[in-house]
């Protein structure tokens, strides 16, 4: 399953995506913004202004991240099998917020350029464009009335921050030549942690990613071996 980026859409994850439907693989998207949002957020008596497929990933991120939870407990319901997610920059810090969220119905989770220790190593440009969404996070929905303007009160960010996040274990943070999310802020005790040559924007259509990706994938479908004390 694909979580996009700030200000990205579902679209972004089109190469990745593809390569792993060739693969075999059976792939979802977010639709944040899209149908699926609205009836969740119609279900939950929050407002929304929104109601067709396609829009940015621009709402609030407690929201967005509850909204993830919940299509990730009825994607794994409706499949029988927990879900990997593939998360780029923000999209990344709300896949690591579900796989916290989540025990039996998250696998895996890979996170690619994102700001796993919360949004002070984002470029400046990113978080003024955050700021300038607020009316949008308020009016879509938002937990907080100062949402979009304070990182820090934030509760999908607050969990994300921790030293360490539950479940970490099952992410790989992929981390590139990155100008918009420092690469230092990708990274968590206890969370693998690949490199590859590509910028923050490149690394959904970046071929080592997915060959990383690829391997990992292959690596969690063998079975483990059970080691036998005599």
């Amino acid at each position: 399953m694909f979580f996009p980026g700030f200000g990205g859409i579902d679209e972004t994850g089109h190469f990745l995506l593809k390569a792993l439907r060739l693969a075999g693989y059976r792939t979802f998207t977010a639709e944040i913004g899209g149908p699926r949002w609205y009836a969740w957020c119609k279900r939950k008596g929050r407002p929304s202004f929104v109601y067709w497929r396609g829009l940015p990933n621009v709402f609030c991120e407690s929201q967005t991240g509850e909204y993830l939870v919940d299509l990730v407990r009825r994607i794994a319901k409706l499949t029988g099998k927990p879900v990997t997610i593939i998360g780029h920059s923000l999209g990344g810090a709300l896949a690591a917020y579900v796989n916290a969220r989540l025990d039996e119905e998250v696998k895996h989770v890979f996170t690619a350029g994102s700001p796993l220790n919360g949004p002070e190593g984002v470029h400046w440009l990113l978080l003024w464009a955050r700021h300038a969404t607020a009316s949008i996070k308020q009016r879509g929905g938002a937990h907080q009335e100062n949402c979009g303007k304070a990182c820090s009160t934030c509760s999908a960010f607050q969990m994300v921050k921790l030293a360490t996040l539950p479940n970490a274990h099952r992410l790989t943070a992929i981390v590139g030549n990155d100008a918009v999310v420092d690469p230092k802020t990708s990274l968590k005790e206890g969370i693998d942690v690949i490199k590859v040559p590509s910028m923050h924007l490149g690394l959904m259509m970046c071929v080592e990613m997915l060959r990383a990706i690829a391997n990992k994938l292959h690596q969690l479908r063998l079975p483990q071996t059970i080691q036998v004390s005599a």
